[in-house]
């Protein structure tokens, strides 16, 4: 019983951290952009994250590629590429 609450307990950290980092990211995207995305808008797994968003947004994210990474690396969040 102590293995599974502990596994509860890892899961929940996990979820917890991925849900920062989501809000991290979205806060960083939403300032340089000017757009209103929500977490529903973005999903991490396995260490990738993905937009589900319009192509005009995709397209405005593409364009602030750029000032969108050099923000994110002032914020320490570990972001490699926008793709």
């Amino acid at each position: 019983m102590d293995n599974f609450k502990d596994l509860l307990k890892i899961y929940s950290q996990k979820l917890n951290n991925s849900q920062l980092i989501i809000d991290e990211i979205l806060e960083v995207i939403n300032q340089v952009t000017n757009l209103k995305l929500s977490k529903t808008d973005l999903s991490i797994r396995d260490g990738v994250g993905r937009l589900k968003v319009k192509p005009k947004e995709k397209l405005i994210i593409i364009l602030y590629k750029e000032k969108i990474i050099a923000k994110f690396k002032e914020e320490n969040i570990s972001v490699i590429d926008l793709k």
